[in-house]
């Protein structure tokens, strides 16, 4: 029987309190929130003791497995607690973190450890896996280029919907910003996530971030151009207005492939993916039930520990995702595009204007001492810090 605990039992936990529960072979044994009523109330419906501290859950419940769905910016403490007090294997709500320092720590410290990870982005849906499946099977031929389009239907500020005790329901990643690091960092990961899972590393990014009103505390639109290393384009939007769906295109030299999803959640759900090769007369379409409990990241993390299996998402791969996302934000801040590599690496242009590799967070350059600095988001600013050269440097 695997052990399992959660750490943070608001909405996010209580929904991987739901999916551990599925499962025979896990048994949840313990709980901590900042809220100790909140954890006990956790414990109540899926089993275990509440605690009101990390290090005291870990040592009197010896979880096999810890699951962080905190607050985004408590992200960091609380997996290099668990971690350091002995915890062998780590699910991690999405984002990694808000902050490219807490990431780094992050990755030090678990690959230090040897633990097993994952993170909790989206990409086990069917018809994702599917769409995955072909690009990764070489049917398409040579990618030229990837778009994706991600409507939250939750609406814009101050045109929310209105939830079931007739409030009007504000999306707490735009709400509070500080915390969540705002709508790039908090759900166009998502998109980042599957675009760089099918395309590999990202090589440049041109950002622009857009809000409804100024009253907004974040962004609530996010666009992006990628050139990927291995030369392939690609595109996102993500927005929280109030219309609901998602597309992904996938273009390459012999088909393309087109998948949508309205993303309704229900018995009458459409998600429909489309194949189209090159010299083929028709179409190839399939349908994709909506599935109410199907595989998930943590569930997809649960298997692969009985199993002993690598990491389903290295932390390695959820910092590389959180460079993404301080890439988009300083490219929108700068009006430029923003030249990167994955995070071992940052991109130094001085002098020669020729790209050359650098350690990431390792010190100075010839005449240039990468650091970090805090970016403001559309003069709002979430409290991210992001990469860039010195002073005199104009562009990351």
């Amino acid at each position: 029987m695997l052990k399992a605990a959660v750490i943070g039992t608001g909405m996010a936990g209580h929904e991987l309190g739901l999916q551990l529960q599925q499962r025979a072979d896990v048994a949840v044994v313990g709980a901590v929130d900042v809220n100790l009523s909140v954890a006990a109330r956790f414990c109540e419906r899926f089993g275990g003791r509440a605690f009101a501290s990390v290090g005291a859950m870990v040592r009197d419940a010896a979880p096999d497995l810890v699951a962080v769905a905190s607050t985004n910016s408590a992200h960091a403490d609380n997996v290099i607690e668990a971690v350091e007090a002995g915890v062998q294997n780590v699910f991690c709500e999405k984002p990694l973190a808000i902050d490219l320092e807490d990431a780094a720590r992050m990755v030090a410290v678990v690959e230090a450890a040897g633990v097993r990870t994952s993170l909790g982005f989206s990409g086990l849906e069917p018809g994702m896996v599917r769409a995955t499946e072909i690009v990764s099977s070489g049917r398409l031929g040579r990618i030229l280029h990837a778009q994706v389009q991600l409507f939250r239907g939750y609406g814009f500020w101050g045109q929310e919907r209105i939830n079931r005790r007739g409030v009007r329901s504000h999306h707490a990643a735009v709400m509070h910003p500080q915390e969540s690091g705002g709508w790039t960092i908090h759900h166009a990961c998502h998109m980042f996530f599957i675009l760089t899972r099918m395309l590999g590393p990202a090589r440049s990014v041109f950002g622009r971030l857009a809000s409804s009103t100024l009253a907004a505390p974040s962004e609530e639109l996010v666009t992006a151009t990628l050139q990927f290393e291995n030369d392939a384009s690609g595109a996102l939007l993500d927005s929280i207005g109030s219309f609901r769906g998602l597309e992904l295109i996938v273009i390459g030299t012999s088909g393309t492939m087109c998948f949508r999803d309205d993303l309704k959640k229900n018995a009458q759900s459409i998600a429909e993916l489309t194949l189209h090769m090159e010299g083929a007369d028709q179409p190839d379409t399939e349908r994709f039930p909506y599935k109410a409990r199907g595989r998930t990241r943590l569930l997809e993390l649960v298997d692969a520990i009985l199993q002993k299996c690598p990491s389903p998402i290295t932390f390695k791969e959820a910092m590389d995702n959180l460079l993404i996302c301080a890439a988009v934000r300083q490219s929108s801040d700068l009006g430029l595009p923003v030249e990167l590599a994955n995070s071992n690496a940052a991109v130094c242009t001085h002098n020669s204007g020729r790209a050359a590799p650098h350690p990431c967070f390792s010190g100075d350059c010839a005449e240039n001492r990468l650091e970090t600095a805090h970016l403001p988001s559309l003069g709002r600013g979430c409290g991210i810090k992001t990469l860039r050269w010195g002073a005199d440097e104009q562009r990351a």
